[in-house]
Order: C-alpha cells, then sequence, then structure tokens
C-alpha cells in the first residue's frame, strides 16, 4: 500500500479528540458538477468499508507497537484499546487497565489501591478496602480482580438498567482519577489513547466515551488524553453522554473525513 492522507491524520495530535469517519459523495452532472437540490448520498463499496476499517486498525495497532511519539517535545504514551475485546468488562475500567500494563511508575499499586478506595461505591467501606490491602499486600492484578468482584456484586444487587448506568458513572471516576495520577508521577502531561472497533460497545457504554469527549480529553491535575476513535461500521449509536449532554463534531471532537479515492491501493 502506498503512503495516503489517512496515516497523516491519525497522526494528528490536536484536536484532543478525533473520529476517523468516511465521507459520502454526492450525485454529480456529467461535467462533474454538484446536481442542485440531490442532496442523497451515494453509498460506499462495501469492499472499500471494510479495507478502511482494516486499514485504521492496522495503522493503530502500528503506533501502539511503537508504544512512544514525539508529543510537545517530549515522550507521550499511546494506549491502544480494541474494544472488541472487552468482554463482560466495564469499558472505563478496561481502558483503565490498558493504561496500567504500559505504566512504568513502580508506585502502580498505591495509585490504584488509593483511587479504587476514594472513587469507588462498590466496596463496603473504605476501612474494609484498607484492611484487604493491609492483610493481603495484593499485586496490580489482584486488586483489579478483587475490585471487579466488588462491582458484579453491587451491579447484580442492582439489576434495573438506570441503576448500573448510574453506578458505572461513579465508577468511571477511579480510571479517569487513576490515569490522571499515574501521568503526575510519570511527569507527562499527554496521552494517547486510541479506540478501535468501537461499534462493539453498546449505546450505554458509548455514552461513557461520549463523556470523556465531552470534557475535551481532560482529566483532573491538568492531564489531557488525545483520543483517536475507529468508528468501526461507521455507526455512532448516541451523541449523548451519561449525564444527557449532547456532544457535536468541531466542538467536542474532530470528524477526519475519508474519501474512498484516498484509499491507497494496493500495488
Amino acid at each position: 500500500m502506498e503512503k495516503s492522507e489517512i496515516d497523516i491524520d491519525i497522526n494528528l495530535q490536536y484536536p484532543n479528540c478525533t473520529m476517523f469517519v468516511p465521507w459520502y459523495r454526492y450525485p454529480r452532472d456529467e461535467h462533474d458538477m454538484p446536481i442542485p437540490g440531490n442532496h442523497n448520498k451515494i453509498a460506499w463499496d462495501p469492499e472499500n468499508l471494510k479495507k478502511l476499517e482494516q486499514l485504521i486498525s492496522t495503522i493503530m495497532t502500528q503506533h501502539y507497537q511503537q508504544e512512544l511519539v514525539e508529543t510537545l517535545e517530549t515522550k507521550a504514551p499511546i494506549v491502544y484499546v480494541n474494544c472488541k475485546n472487552k468482554g463482560e468488562n466495564d469499558i472505563m475500567f478496561f481502558i483503565y487497565q490498558a493504561y496500567i500494563n504500559q505504566a512504568k511508575t513502580p508506585k502502580k499499586n498505591d495509585i490504584i489501591g488509593q483511587t479504587i478506595w476514594d472513587y469507588s461505591i462498590a466496596t463496603e467501606s473504605r476501612e474494609v478496602w484498607k484492611e484487604y490491602i493491609k492483610v493481603y499486600h495484593p499485586n496490580v492484578k489482584e486488586m483489579i480482580v478483587h475490585y471487579k468482584k466488588l462491582l458484579d456484586t453491587l451491579l447484580q444487587a442492582n439489576p434495573e438498567e438506570d441503576n448500573k448506568k448510574i453506578i458505572l458513572d461513579f465508577e468511571s471516576d477511579i480510571a479517569l482519577h487513576g490515569i490522571s495520577q499515574i501521568m503526575c508521577e510519570e511527569n507527562i502531561k499527554y496521552s494517547n489513547l486510541y479506540l478501535d472497533n468501537i461499534q462493539s460497545l453498546s449505546t450505554a457504554e458509548q455514552q461513557r466515551i461520549n463523556s470523556l469527549l465531552f470534557m475535551r480529553g481532560g482529566l483532573s491535575n491538568n492531564k489531557w488524553i488525545r483520543i483517536k476513535i475507529n468508528d468501526g461500521q461507521w455507526l455512532w449509536k448516541t451523541r449523548k453522554t451519561m449525564t444527557n449532554h449532547r456532544v457535536q463534531s468541531t466542538h467536542d471532537y474532530s470528524e477526519v473525513s475519508i474519501y474512498e479515492h484516498d484509499l491507497p491501493q494496493a500495488k
């Protein structure tokens, strides 16, 4: 494949949130001029849509494997998250786990334990969580497994969808503050989050991603996440956040529009 505009666009560091979308053609006359009043979109060739999705996924994965990119003359970590591998995990905590896995700070245990203690409503009490850490001295993996059991128990006790949304919205603070604390420890201002195969998420999970977009990628402590989204089958299920705010293109995120003729051709 030849180098294309897609490769250039996916490297953009600004704005903080970017969504990759295919741009449809519109009917034109024999002189290649737009036909007045005809605003019917001409659908992409399905094979080209598949090629586009695969190409963006490949580029995202390559950037993740390179691990670091130059950002504002400093090194900023890349975190690649393939949403279709989430399984039964909560999407925000799944993202948090991905960030934890690439973090270098030796204080990961302390940060994770503290953020769960401070922000989770799944634990019986702060003292119970504190006692668990004191008695078992868990590592990162063990803490995550124990926390997820507590969260699952809470969700099972609140089977109504509205209650589940409220609980998971609260639990998002663990990921946001935890990532922020790790960035503070590593003296990093920006991180790059690549969300791939976003179409595999439910509407409720996409609302949680929208909440992150609505914040313009901002965390506490003046830390920022630059988000790149591969919208997979090009079907964004909702524009609403968990708190019912509407995220909007060019305001909360930008769209990189890709045309069929920009796709690199196989040699």
